[in-house]
């Protein structure tokens, strides 16, 4: 009896003995969930356009609802007339950015836009094949260049001139006269002004309007 019961004994030590060598091999561990970022680009510059006041042809006036179009004909000026031209910019953007327009003309001798220097800064580039093409900065009053910050769905409208005077001689002997169709032509660009360097955005700009 005595023998009987000690073999149960260590027949459950020994069973306790083994769950307790089982036990230490397991080690403790866990995991948490991952980390999801998420990356939305910012819309931008969400729209760019340029325009101006629509001119009747032959009187040069505006019509009398407030039409814009992207150009217009002015035929038979006059010495000394002063046009209504008003190309202007509307941008509306998500994001800070520099303006830039570009205006070609090539009778500069006798067509003059009234382009506001302390609105638009003159840009100087290194190589430029085309003389009678300048480019300019929207800018402040100093001349530096000046941020459009986002517009919230309402558009930025920035003027670029608002009329063109007539040289007074046009036309006259041994004066200057227009060469071909006397186009004037504006283009506009703009680039984001965050993370990147003014005289980057410049040369992207410059770029678009060659």
């Amino acid at each position: 009896m005595k023998n009987k019961k000690l073999k149960t004994m260590l027949l459950s030590l020994g069973l306790v003995g083994t769950i307790g060598v089982g036990a230490t091999l397991a080690y403790f561990s866990d995991a948490t969930d991952p980390v999801k970022n998420t990356f939305t680009v910012s819309k931008g510059i969400t729209d760019l356009q340029l325009d101006e006041l629509r001119v009747n042809s032959e009187t040069h006036r505006p019509y009398y609802k407030d039409v814009r179009v992207t150009g217009n004909e002015y035929k038979n000026i006059q010495p000394g007339e002063v046009l209504v031209k008003d190309p202007t910019v509307h941008i509306n953007t998500t994001v800070p950015c520099y303006v830039f327009v570009s205006i070609e003309n090539k009778n500069s001798d006798v067509l003059t836009p009234n382009l506001d220097s302390s609105k638009w800064y003159e840009v100087k580039v290194d190589e430029n094949t085309n003389a009678n093409l300048k480019f300019y900065v929207y800018a402040d009053e100093t001349g530096s260049p000046k941020v459009v910050n986002p517009t919230n769905d309402v558009y930025e409208n920035l003027v670029v001139f608002n009329e063109v005077k007539v040289l007074n001689e046009l036309g006259e002997t041994d004066q200057p006269t227009i060469e071909g169709s006397g186009e004037i032509n504006v283009k506009a660009a703009a680039v984001q002004s965050d993370n990147i360097a003014y005289e980057d955005a410049k040369d992207i700009a410059i770029g678009k309007l060659n």
